[in-house]
């Protein structure tokens, strides 16, 4: 089953330490101690993170993982209201999201609203890039696509701000789109040809694959 995984170091050092309104409400696991989690928070927040935050993470005694059956918005809301109770009740390290890798400082999680989807794509996305394409990763939290585009017809600076753009629109409208339309991140920017397919740059079984596939975004060629 699909499942919304959230990663949260701390100091507990058995499950009696968790408050009783995580574990009376969500499903969880305890694992212990992870030497390379501090990294991958580090990684995975951008090297945002200062360097009390990662000593912070680097203390760990245990990590708490929330799971949520499903992708959607309501169990990322919900995902989003346990971690902020773990944070402010059991003074959580931060938080990760294993479905893309993306990291949080505790502060900056506190201050996540829920209903802002630029603060959503900030908590939940992730965008890399290989020799061929870049790419979003975490869309399929919300029960979305992701978005792949190319170096062949954008730079990567502007390959980042497209498929942010894009996420965020697709965030904030959940439009119904059909193959063969078209995004411009702004009305002077060239537009991109969208079209929908498999995802295929992971394989099914790891968490950042996206079940829904992804939308290819391909720079739209006009004819003189």
């Amino acid at each position: 089953m699909d499942q919304l995984i959230i990663c949260i170091p701390g100091k507990w050092e058995n499950e009696s330490e968790i408050p009783n309104s995580v574990k009376d409400q969500f499903s969880f696991e305890l694992y212990e101690y992870d030497e390379s989690l501090a990294n991958a928070f580090n990684i995975g927040s951008g090297n945002t993170l200062s360097d009390e935050e990662i000593e912070a993470i680097e203390s760990h005694k245990t990590t708490l993982y929330l799971k949520f059956d499903g992708y959607s918005l309501e169990n990322v809301k919900k995902a989003i209201k346990a971690t902020k109770s773990i944070l402010k009740e059991a003074s959580g390290l931060g938080v990760k999201i294993e479905n893309s890798g993306k990291a949080s400082s505790p502060e900056k999680w506190l201050s996540l609203d829920e209903n802002n989807p630029s603060d959503l794509y900030e908590a939940f996305i992730m965008i890399a890039g290989i020799d061929n394409y870049y790419y979003s990763c975490g869309m399929h939290c919300f029960g979305m696509k992701d978005s792949i585009c190319f170096p062949e017809e954008t730079d990567p600076g502007y390959a980042g701000n497209l498929l942010r753009m894009f996420c965020i629109y697709l965030l904030m409208e959940n439009p119904d789109l059909k193959d063969n339309e078209t995004f411009s991140v702004a009305d002077e920017d060239p537009p991109f040809v969208m079209n929908h397919s498999k995802c295929d740059h992971f394989p099914e079984d790891d968490l950042f694959f996206n079940p829904f596939g992804v939308w290819v975004l391909n720079k739209l060629v006009t004819h003189k």
